[in-house]
C-alpha cells in the first residue's frame, strides 16, 4: 500500500473499492487518510445472505445500492428493514459506503471489485510462478492486449467501444422524453417528468442523486 501511494498520493478525489478485510481497512485508513473508501457490493450481498438466509434480501440490496436517487433508495430501503437485523447491519457498515446515492466521493459505476476479481481469476495459474516470471508473464498479456485493441481501434469509425455505443444510444433514447432548459453554458436544469435535477457539464456531476 506504500508503494502505492507514491504513485497515487497527487489524485484528487481518491476512491478505493474493497470488500470488508480488516488490513485492508487499515491500511487505507493509515495511509490515504482522505481517500473515500467504500465496499463492493458482491461481497456485502454474500455477507448479507450468509447471515440472514433470505433470497429476497438479493434484489432488494441491489436495487437499493445501485440506485442513484435517494428516494428510489427509500422505496428499496423501507423493504430491507422490515427483515430483522438488517437495517442494523447495513446502518453500522455506514450507507455512504455501499449506497450510491449517499456516496461522498464519486465511485461512478464502479459497485464491485469484478475487476480485480477477473484478473486474479485470469493468473489463478501464473501466480505459482517465481515472482520475475510472472511479472514477465503479465507483461506480455497486457502488451498483447493493448496491441489487440490498438489493432481494433484503428479499423473503427467511432473512438468509442460497441458496448459504450449502445449505452450512450439507450440513455439518448431514455432522455428524448426529457425537458431540458439552458442555466448558463454549462448548466443546465433537466426535467424527466417525475423527479427535476440539475447537471454541470464542466464538473460533470448532477444533482439526481440527492432527489
Amino acid at each position: 500500500m506504500t508503494q502505492l501511494k507514491s504513485v497515487v498520493d497527487t489524485v484528487q478525489n481518491l476512491v478505493f473499492i474493497s470488500d470488508r478485510h480488516a488490513s485492508i481497512c487499515k491500511a487505507i485508513d493509515e495511509i490515504f487518510p482522505t481517500a473515500f473508501h467504500c465496499f463492493c457490493i458482491h461481497h456485502l450481498k454474500m455477507n448479507l445472505l450468509a447471515k440472514f438466509t433470505t433470497p429476497a434480501l438479493e434484489a432488494l440490496f441491489f436495487k437499493a445500492a445501485k440506485a442513484f436517487r435517494e428516494s428510489y433508495f427509500n422505496e428499496n430501503w423501507v423493504q430491507l428493514c422490515t427483515h430483522p437485523g438488517v437495517r442494523e447491519y447495513l446502518e453500522a457498515i455506514g450507507k455512504e459506503r455501499w449506497a450510491r446515492c449517499f456516496q461522498t466521493k464519486l465511485r461512478y459505476s464502479q459497485m464491485t471489485t469484478n475487476i480485480a476479481e477477473s484478473i486474479n481469476a485470469l493468473f489463478r495459474h501464473a501466480r505459482k510462478l517465481s515472482v520475475t516470471a510472472l511479472l514477465d508473464h503479465i507483461r506480455g498479456v497486457l502488451q498483447r492486449w493493448i496491441y489487440e485493441r490498438r489493432t481494433l481501434a484503428s479499423s473503427r469509425q467511432s473512438t468509442l467501444s460497441d458496448c459504450t455505443e449502445e449505452m450512450i444510444a439507450e440513455a439518448s433514447d431514455n432522455a428524448r422524453r426529457h425537458i431540458v432548459m439552458n442555466i448558463d453554458q454549462f448548466n443546465f436544469e433537466v426535467r424527466d417528468g417525475n423527479l427535476n435535477g440539475d447537471v454541470d457539464l464542466q464538473s460533470q456531476t448532477c444533482s439526481f442523486y440527492r432527489k
